[in-house]
């Protein structure tokens, strides 16, 4: 995996003694990450990073709530509201990862879709581009 692209605070799978981790970035290199494994931090070269698939499971212990489509064929949406009102809307495909649109802009880009996120340190960094700190803060993989 590329860790460049990684933030402080990301959740990755790394590989910890031949087994795949769920993990917390710590610190980003260009040739890998440290994270916290039982008790003490662990560097992982770049080799043994995984991204973590964004799934439904994950959006619904995040605060997302599924939504389903009019015309019952489409995949569901899944939507989370922020304090200050804005809504959030994943749309999740099983071939094709996810995408999300913030509600009400009045422009769309790439057919609607701002950006794909297939991967869970995606969405955390949209999250928080999108000033949503909490949501990032607590996210729960």
């Amino acid at each position: 995996m590329d860790t460049k692209r990684l933030m402080i605070g990301d959740y990755v799978y790394a590989n910890i003694d031949g087994e795949r981790k769920r993990v917390k970035v710590l610190e980003v290199f260009n040739n890998g990450i440290v994270c916290m494994f039982g008790g003490r931090p662990w560097f992982m070269d770049s080799e043994s990073v995984l991204p973590i698939p964004v799934t439904e499971e994950i959006l619904i212990k995040n605060g997302f709530v599924r939504i389903e489509t009019k015309d019952g064929k489409s995949l569901p949406n899944y939507e989370i509201k922020w304090e200050n009102n804005d809504n959030f809307v994943i749309r999740l495909h099983t071939m094709t990862g996810a995408y999300w649109e913030p509600c009400g802009l009045g422009t769309t880009i790439k057919g609607g879709a701002v950006c794909d996120v297939d991967y869970v340190h995606q969405l955390q960094h949209i999250l928080l581009v999108c000033g949503n700190t909490r949501t990032f803060d607590a996210f729960v993989v």
